[in-house]
């Protein structure tokens, strides 16, 4: 995810987010899987001198300077999956912290899935188009995050050696607003605000505390504490320049990307109700505010080579730069690693299989997760496998 994606909404995330130490220890499988990834890469390329073929290599969402045939169509649909069956190497257990111990069963886990498009609008013009959906399940809350990107990819014809293209679009993430209820995890959120103050309950009562006094809140006749996050979504315009160099056998391109992202966010409870007169001068004013605009820069590349059977191999990787507001830049900056292999049935089906690695979780990846209160959990790795099919047409 030391220092304090997926995410994770641990005991110390009531803000809808992830717990430091539990997600560090789900992570680390997705970085197992991704060096198996790379070696089945690495073997691929070695026999890249022998085995060139004559298919249409793959679009999908790699970053190429070529184009898929004029009036041609890919298809892809993956499945995404994180859990503690994947967890190998059983490291999440032994990192749960004491407060995360009731949520540990599902602390860090991914379901999702994925669906890429690929057109050729003309030779040199492709149409991109990608949906996403996590589910992600995160101890007190589960959150569903859609993701939804419309790119255009422009070859730049030029007589040289090197091959270039530039492509531009618009990407957005969203959620539905989520509620919790759970006083634990209330009592969570109240410590990202102040670290003295504590939430408890009895039968009839809620008990606040700041570390030296406590007070009794009955419960009768108001409605049940809650903490909600609501509006939550990002819109980003990008523009990403790229060159690269292009054989029957191998292509590696170099890119570079620049962003602009606007974000909206807020937290809203009906805690003030609760919590006596004398305590409401040292919390926040609900709703909280949390929308921002922030930009971003990226470099990386990704190596698309031509394997034994047929078998394409991709692997991609980005560094992302990201300038906020002061007082938000705890973690500024991500690594990406997306490796997978395409395996052809025939001329027009592949099945693909592979892995992304999150160096700083879904820093920069969705942007309205991170915010003054959850910032400190994003110093920590992630992952998830994938696996899918591949049509063209």
């Amino acid at each position: 995810m030391g220092k304090p994606v997926t995410l994770r909404f641990g005991q110390r995330a009531a803000s809808l987010y992830f717990h430091r130490a539990s997600l560090h220890a789900a992570y680390r499988p997705g970085i197992r899987v991704m060096l198996v990834l790379v070696a089945l890469i690495l073997i691929s390329g070695l026999a890249t001198v022998c085995c060139a073929a004559d298919e249409t290599p793959l679009f999908r969402d790699y970053v190429l300077t070529g184009s898929i045939p004029k009036g041609h169509w890919e298809l892809s649909v993956d499945f995404l999956r994180m859990n503690d069956t994947l967890d190998i190497f059983d490291v999440r257990e032994s990192e749960i912290t004491s407060s995360s111990r009731q949520y540990q069963s599902v602390l860090g886990d991914l379901t999702g899935g994925r669906a890429i498009i690929n057109t050729a609008m003309t030779t040199t013009t492709t149409v991109h188009f990608e949906y996403q959906y996590l589910d992600l399940e995160t101890g007190p809350v589960e959150v569903g995050v859609n993701t939804l990107e419309l790119a255009l990819h422009q070859q730049i014809p030029l007589r040289t050696p090197v091959s270039f293209a530039v492509a531009g679009g618009g990407r957005f993430n969203g959620a539905g607003d989520e509620t919790i209820r759970k006083v634990r995890a209330i009592d969570s959120y109240l410590k990202r605000i102040q670290p003295r103050y504590s939430l408890r309950e009895t039968p009839t009562h809620y008990l606040f505390s700041d570390g030296t006094f406590n007070v009794y809140a009955a419960k009768t006749g108001r409605p049940p504490l809650q903490v909600s996050l609501e509006d939550m979504r990002d819109r980003t315009l990008f523009l990403r320049l790229m060159a690269g160099l292009n054989g029957t056998a191998m292509s590696l391109n170099l890119f570079v990307e620049a962003g602009l992202t606007h974000i909206d966010s807020e937290i809203a409870s009906n805690l003030p109700v609760f919590v006596p007169a004398e305590f409401h001068g040292q919390i926040e004013a609900f709703p909280i505010d949390l929308g921002r605009r922030e930009d971003y820069w990226k470099a990386g590349f990704n190596l698309l080579m031509r394997g034994p059977f047929d078998v394409l191999a991709n692997v991609k990787y980005e560094y992302q730069d990201l300038n906020r507001d002061s007082g938000l830049d705890y973690v500024d900056y991500n690594h990406i690693v997306r490796a997978d292999l395409s395996y052809p049935l025939n001329r027009r089906l592949a099945i693909n299989v592979g892995g992304v690695y999150f160096r700083r979780q879904f820093n920069g990846v969705v942007p309205y997760m991170y915010n003054r209160y959850t910032q400190t959990t994003f110093d920590h790795d992630y992952g998830y496998v994938q696996i899918g099919l591949i049509v063209r047409l």
